[in-house]
Parts: structure tokens; C-alpha cells; sequence
């Protein structure tokens, strides 16, 4: 999955909202100081990283303090065809936006009636008055409801999109060993094992065979057991 899309709404300077649509393969955001590009990251950050605090204080303006909520709306959209991990994120985005239409007697027959249908998937991530955080999903033409958390639609898409899109940010100034202790390196190992599975188990078996080798062929040898020639 990739992200296309991003919705900030009560944000540090982003007051009310404020949409920005992502371009395949890098994206620069370009102004003047303090027009708000680092608080554009800080949002995707604490969107997409449980361990990130919300306080509100620091991070919901200060006219809006107590009194409305910040939300970080992500959309997602499948990079994939076939069968795999994103079109078994894509079928419990679908029944989790079913689900949720006959909670609200607006079911459907007609094709299309989902995003998970178009290929696409919106996260919702808010943050209450006093910071508490609640992750949620849109359902095509419902507006801003959702299931609860504890319900098994939810519960089952979450866990698969925690193990579908994958988040990591390097800061200004981190040397390369620092970036590759924290988070990125388990970014980076979660990628390699999605996309190169088939070659890491053959490269496990190699590495086991060259073991084998020296320990018959060469160790064996110079074991203790051995008879002396």
C-alpha cells in the first residue's frame, strides 16, 4: 500500500483542515520557515506511530484548546494485484465498511459501494480533549462513523494493516548507524522479508550447508574421535 493522501484537521498551524495529495515516488515540500512543512511531518508521525504522545497543549492550536479534536486522515491505495498481504487488507477494509453500512441500514447491493472495492483505504487517527488517541476507518458515503474498537471488523483490519504498511523517519542530522538502530531497521527488515522471502530461505539453506560442510568435511577431521592416521 501507498499513501496518496493526507488530511490534517486542528494541527499545531493547521487550523481547520488542510489536504495534500502525495505523487508516486518522492515528494518535496518546499516554503518559507514556519508555513508549517515540519508540522506536516510531526502529523504523519503521530498518525502512524502508536509510541508518538499527543499533547495537546503543544500540538492542538491554541484557540481550539479543549473544545474540538485533532484528526489525521490517511488514505491508502494498493500498489499490488493478485492474492497477498494487501488484498487481505483489502478484504477486511471491505467487510469492516459492510459491516459498518448495515450498523447504519445503508446496505447496498451494487458493486463499488466500498473503497476497499476501489483499491483504497482511509485511517482515521484522533485525538479527544485531554490527547486520548482512537484509531477508526471510513466507509464510503458514511461520513465520519465507525465501528467500535473492540468489534472484530476493526480488530481484524487493524492488525493487518499494522503488518501491511510499514512507517519509518529519519530525522535531520541522524548518522546512518542511528537510523539503523532505531526504527528504520525494522522497517527495512519487515520489507526484505515481504519482498524477499523466497531468497532469504534459500539463503538460510546455503548458510546451513556451508555449516554442515565444515563440520563434517573440514572438523571432522580434527576431532578427538578421529583415528589418527
Amino acid at each position: 500500500m501507498k499513501l496518496t493522501h493526507i488530511k490534517i484537521s486542528n494541527f499545531r498551524s493547521f487550523v481547520g483542515e488542510h489536504e495534500f495529495r502525495i505523487a508516486d515516488g518522492i515528494n518535496y515540500f518546499v516554503g518559507p520557515n514556519n508555513c508549517g512543512k515540519s508540522n506536516l511531518i510531526a502529523a504523519l508521525e503521530l498518525a502512524m506511530d502508536p509510541n508518538r504522545r499527543f499533547v495537546p497543549e503543544r500540538d492542538r492550536p491554541a484557540m481550539l484548546q479543549g473544545s474540538t479534536k485533532t484528526r489525521i486522515t490517511l488514505t491508502f491505495s494498493r500498489t499490488s494485484t493478485g492474492t497477498g498481504p494487501e488484498s487481505t487488507l483489502l478484504d477486511r477494509a471491505k467487510k469492516y465498511e459492510l459491516a459498518l453500512r448495515r450498523r447504519q441500514k445503508r446496505e447496498t447491493p451494487r458493486k463499488g459501494a466500498t473503497y476497499a472495492e476501489d483499491g483504497n483505504l482511509h485511517r482515521v487517527v484522533a485525538f479527544g480533549g485531554q490527547g486520548a488517541r482512537q484509531v477508526s476507518y471510513q466507509a464510503k458515503g458514511l461520513g465520519a462513523v465507525s465501528l467500535s474498537l473492540d468489534s472484530p471488523e476493526h480488530q481484524q483490519l487493524e492488525d493487518q494493516f499494522v503488518k501491511v504498511v510499514r512507517f519509518g523517519i529519519v530525522h535531520s542530522g541522524e548518522d546512518l548507524e542511528s537510523v539503523l538502530q532505531g526504527k528504520f531497521r525494522e522497517v527495512l527488515q519487515l520489507v526484505i522479508n515481504d519482498h524477499l522471502g523466497a531468497e532469504l530461505a534459500r539463503t538460510s539453506e546455503l548458510r546451513q550447508k556451508y555449516i554442515d560442510g565444515l563440520r563434517t568435511v573440514l572438523l571432522g577431521p580434527l576431532s578427538l574421535d578421529s583415528p589418527i592416521q
